[in-house]
């Protein structure tokens, strides 16, 4: 069974996520756990009878635990979601195309320590309203650190009858070279995989610049989800940049991102291996 974790800290932002999370506990038949971070030596009065308020609220509430733990959310939720979770739903405070610093550098952390994929949702995003994922976006640009989001999508699209669409993107440069090409066999490799498990899969290759090619992809392709892989970037010194910071702030809809932390079943092949 599914465990699904939903790390609260009072703001509106957070709470935003509850019925998306909600929705996917729902669908997958997953045990959900609403988790509200305190600060140290703060009351848990007032949260607990919220999280219960909250709980009795939920479609199948007796499938819903709550939890009251106190510290940092981003060093509680790696240390919470390591404990047999399968993901983690969040709402961002990243407003909708401007992505701040500590925002962005609290969402990263989260997002390293958890070890699963993270859902991600900004307030614009949130707003619509949850519904199931039926089509994911997965950008690859032919590195191993992008290719290890594949297992995660895998795990997801299964149980939820999802297409996924891979799309890799190219300066206009090379549009015409042998890597333009290359990229099309690596991301038609990388799409055999995923249709070897039964999973529906389209392969994309788009020019231009990566960040705006993959989001104005994903809008004509009517994407639920963004799937990426953040790579191996370390803790003490992770900060989003270039195209996952962009796809964070500006993805008209939820990101699922992952830090992969072990290989999964699918093959990690890299562009090289196919050039």
């Amino acid at each position: 069974m599914w465990k699904i974790l939903v790390p609260l800290d009072g703001s509106e932002a957070r709470e935003r996520a509850i019925p998306w999370a909600d929705n996917l506990a729902s669908a997958l038949n997953a045990e959900l756990t609403l988790m509200r971070v305190l600060p140290d030596g703060a009351s848990d009065e007032t949260a607990l009878r919220d999280l219960k308020r909250v709980r009795q609220g939920m479609r199948r509430p007796a499938a819903v635990s709550i939890q009251i733990v106190y510290g940092e959310l981003a060093e509680t939720v790696g240390e919470r979601a390591r404990d047999g979770y399968d993901a983690v739903v969040i709402g961002s405070r990243i407003e909708h195309g401007r992505a701040r610093t500590d925002q962005e550098s609290t969402l990263a952390e989260v997002i390293q320590r958890a070890g699963v994929p993270v859902l991600t949702l900004d307030p614009a995003t949130a707003h619509r309203g949850p519904r199931l994922p039926r089509r994911i976006v997965v950008p690859l640009d032919g590195s191993e650190a992008a290719a290890g989001v594949l297992p995660f999508v895998a795990a997801w699209a299964r149980p939820l009858h999802c297409m996924v669409m891979l799309v890799g993107v190219h300066a206009p440069e090379s549009e015409h070279g042998s890597t333009f090409r290359d990229m099309g066999g690596y991301l038609h490799h990388a799409g055999a995989e995923l249709t070897k498990q039964g999973i529906p899969t389209r392969t994309v290759v788009r020019v231009g610049k990566p960040g705006p090619a993959i989001l104005e992809f994903a809008r004509a392709a009517s994407a639920d989800i963004i799937a990426m892989s953040l790579g191996t970037q370390r803790a003490a010194h992770l900060r989003l940049g270039g195209v996952a910071e962009y796809v964070l702030a500006n993805a008209p809809v939820p990101v699922l991102a992952i830090y992969p932390l072990a290989a999964g079943p699918i093959e990690q092949t890299s562009l090289a291996s196919v050039a």
